[in-house]
């Protein structure tokens, strides 16, 4: 009998399939225990697709309160900010200030969640991670899979798989040089870049189905996007290839790279009578059933607002019952320990112990959640106690920046200031800002017609922060 520490259902949205993966957590290594896919699932009634999932996965019964959804990369936006240390104390609603900036109207509001990448104690500064997903686009799929009577624990971008699925490879996730995963697929790649287990970048490019990706199309791709992320710490270590293209492409890319090899080679997932290759197509799945298993960094990434995590509301009145059961339970141990000395109560006891085992560790999941959850409040009554000087420089950008100019990024590194974004007069926009009481010298980096933007410019602003902001 294999001891197992979890065991999660990990549901991919591939074009109009859902692809599912169920994975068990043993002590040293992970199991792909079923796997499948429903066709043309928006197209099923509820009833039939609950019925499809349920004689597809086996163990279907056990796994409800242990789903995660992994949404489309190229369905949500992704922004990687640079921000002076100092904010960190008001991350949140920095973060917030920002997700205004970008939604264009209330009405396309967006569920977000961020995650701090770095934290440079030395510059001075924190790399974040904000990913937003259009409301309706998530309540859409909830309502999907809430019909059909699933209710996942969390929302993530697929991307996450990738990152880990690394935890079941023989060569683990980086921890020096970062790797990068190519997922290629006929009409779009996806790209990777892992560095260490908090750590990663990603971005899907759309392509033609009727034009297959060459090495130098996918290079120009990689090259794009690394450049976008920024300065990569080292050389890749290792370049991974998955996706229905990936085996095609192998060859070619080892006369260009010498360490490249496919994602499922040296994989520790697959049990012994399925092939590597039958695997292939649900890894990103299974790379979501085992974040579902793993409680840090990424993997407690979750776009589910609080309100609509619907599995912590169910679960949250068991815990009170679960304890005294245990203590039910040892108690009567402890009061008749003369009496254990008999070998059969003693196994008895064990078997109501090992009973309660899991139960207990929902539990105490649930109190890390509640701890969680009672120190995001208590950051909540700081930022209502008093905003820090910085939050001072983004409300006034806020209010001075009119209707048709957003924000694309925002650095502040001590006293300089740079805003890169797009306006339908640059100028103008420029003129307003030089009357701030938080910006001194605000002068133009560049101003260019932004491609694909109508009339919007786009334009880079430096400037340097007043006393007064400090």
């Amino acid at each position: 009998m294999r001891f197992s520490l979890g065991t999660a259902l990990g549901i991919e949205i591939h074009g109009p399939d859902l692809i599912l993966a169920v994975v068990r957590k043993g002590f040293r290594h992970f199991e792909l225990q079923d796997h499948a896919v429903i066709k043309d699932f928006r197209t099923l009634p509820p009833a039939q697709l609950r019925d499809r999932i349920s004689q597809s996965v086996r163990s279907y019964a056990t796994l409800k309160d242990r789903i995660v959804l992994g949404i489309p990369r190229d369905e949500a936006v992704v922004r990687w900010l640079e921000l002076p240390l100092e904010v960190e104390e008001n991350l949140d609603q920095m973060v917030r200030f920002q997700v205004e900036r970008l939604e264009p109207t209330e009405e396309n509001g967006s569920y977000f969640e961020h995650q701090v990448l770095e934290k440079d104690e030395a510059a001075g500064k924190l790399l974040i991670q904000i990913t937003m997903l259009p409301q309706a686009t998530l309540d859409r799929y909830l309502e999907t899979l809430q019909l059909a009577d699933l209710y996942p624990v969390a929302i993530r971008l697929s991307s996450i798989a990738y990152h880990q699925v690394l935890l079941a490879h023989a060569d683990g996730l980086p921890a020096e040089q970062p790797c990068l995963v190519l997922a290629l697929n006929p009409g779009s790649i996806e790209m990777v870049l892992i560095s260490g287990s908090r750590k990663y970048f990603s971005q899907k490019v759309g392509l033609r189905e009727d034009e297959p990706p060459t090495l130098p199309s996918i290079l120009h791709h990689v090259d794009a996007f690394v450049s976008q992320v920024g300065p990569v710490d080292g050389e890749l270590r290792k370049i991974y290839l998955s996706g229905a293209l990936a085996r095609s492409l192998l060859a070619e890319f080892r006369s260009r790279f010498e360490d490249c090899e496919l994602l499922r080679t040296h994989l520790r997932l697959a049990p012994q009578d399925l092939r590597a290759a039958a695997v292939e197509p649900f890894l990103p799945a299974a790379g979501l059933a085992i974040s579902g298993l793993n409680r840090s960094g990424p993997a407690r990434y979750n776009l589910i607002p609080e309100e609509k995590r619907l599995v912590l509301e169910r679960s949250s009145m068991a815990p009170t019952a679960l304890l005294a059961g245990l203590l039910a339970v040892m108690a009567v141990a402890l009061l008749g320990r003369d009496y254990f000395q008999q070998s059969d109560l003693t196994r008895q006891i064990q078997v109501e112990l090992n009973a309660l085992q899991p139960r207990v560790q929902e539990v105490m999941d649930l109190r890390e959640r509640a701890t969680r959850a009672e120190a995001r409040l208590a950051e909540l009554q700081e930022l209502m106690q008093g905003r820090q000087k910085v939050l001072g420089i983004l409300q006034e950008m806020t209010e001075k920046t009119p209707d048709d100019a957003f924000l694309d990024q925002l650095s502040i590194r001590g006293e300089q200031v740079t805003m890169v974004g797009y306006a339908s007069s640059a100028s103008a926009l420029l003129s307003n800002l030089t009357t701030s009481e938080s910006l001194d010298t605000v002068e133009p980096r560049n101003i260019a017609p932004a491609r694909g933007m109508g009339d919007r410019e786009k334009f880079t602003f430096d400037a340097t922060s007043k006393e007064s902001a400090r």
